[in-house]
């Protein structure tokens, strides 16, 4: 079921990735960026993960601090020097623009912390 929907995802991936907005796409590898998502969705105050894979540096999470409880996910695509980072509700899910903003701001957060101990371990 799962190499099912990670085939599935991967084929709704690439159309998405050329409509990308232009705050989509963050100018680092998408192995930098995957461990600023991974390290956002660590906070369990705020997220629960409910898939995450990290080989197709995809997850499906749960933001905990509201009521009702909505579930997005997030994807990254490989584009020219630069990662594309897509991030979308559940098909049920009440996922607001607020929520992805929200998610946002957190992995930019934790992409500041990723690269500033990167450049203080050199």
């Amino acid at each position: 079921m799962r190499k099912t929907f990670i085939a599935t995802l991967s084929v709704l991936i690439l159309p998405i990735a050329a409509l990308a907005k232009p705050n989509d796409t963050y100018p680092v590898s998408c192995t930098v960026l995957w461990s600023a998502v991974s390290d956002t969705l660590q906070d369990a105050k705020s997220y629960g993960i409910l898939d995450m894979d990290d080989d197709a540096h995809t997850a499906t999470f749960i933001l905990t601090g509201v009521t009702p409880k909505r579930v997005g996910s997030a994807v990254l695509i490989e584009k020219e020097n630069a990662c594309v980072m897509r991030v979308m509700p559940a098909e049920s899910s009440a996922f607001s623009d607020d929520d992805e903003a929200a998610f946002r701001k957190h992995v930019e957060q934790s992409l500041a912390r990723v690269q500033s101990s990167s450049h203080h371990g050199l």
